[in-house]
């Protein structure tokens, strides 16, 4: 039996920058937790630094008011956060996380949470996720994320050091 650590490993080591095997792989990643599965989200795109989450809304996505509950949608906007971070292979988790939400989701909605990333350093990077509600009359809005996080196992540069420096660890 793999522990999941095991399985996060297996799922990050891209060998091409070939699409296919990027969603294979980010697909992989995605099953390695139960949030994802329970919820009904599935990966549809993804790529270094980038990744793309669905959900076809149903009745347990809703709140007491009939329409998607919030929860659900930051769920699947960090899900989306969680994949793009860690498609460098590189273990990612999230330390700040906000979401606006604009406009209401209801049962039977589409909606696809696309994950930009907009500064990658070396302990730390920030992503944009837009929440939307696609139909076939085009895709409205329903929310934006942004979120950070903290890259696990980097080596923080240590004032006037070099990048050799850095890349050491210390004994």
């Amino acid at each position: 039996m793999t522990n999941s650590s095991e399985k996060y490993e297996e799922a990050v080591t891209p060998t091409s920058g070939d699409a296919v095997e990027w969603l294979v792989r980010l697909r992989k990643l995605a099953g390695c937790g139960g949030a994802f599965s329970t919820l009904g989200f599935e990966v549809t795109e993804g790529g270094i630094g980038a990744a793309a989450v669905a959900v076809t809304l149903d009745g347990r996505h809703t709140n007491f008011f009939g329409s998607c509950h919030g929860g659900v949608i930051f769920a699947l906007a960090d899900s989306a956060l969680g994949l793009a971070a860690n498609s460098y292979g590189a273990a990612a988790v999230a330390i700040d996380a906000h979401i606006t939400f604009s406009s209401a989701a209801r049962e039977g909605n589409r909606l696809i949470a696309r994950a930009t990333e907009i500064r990658r350093g070396r302990t730390v990077a920030v992503y944009r996720v837009d929440v939307r509600n696609v139909t076939d009359r085009g895709a409205e809005i329903v929310s934006t994320f942004t979120g950070t996080v903290f890259i696990r196992g980097a080596q923080p540069r240590r004032p006037g050091a070099s990048d050799a420096d850095s890349a050491r660890v210390p004994s």
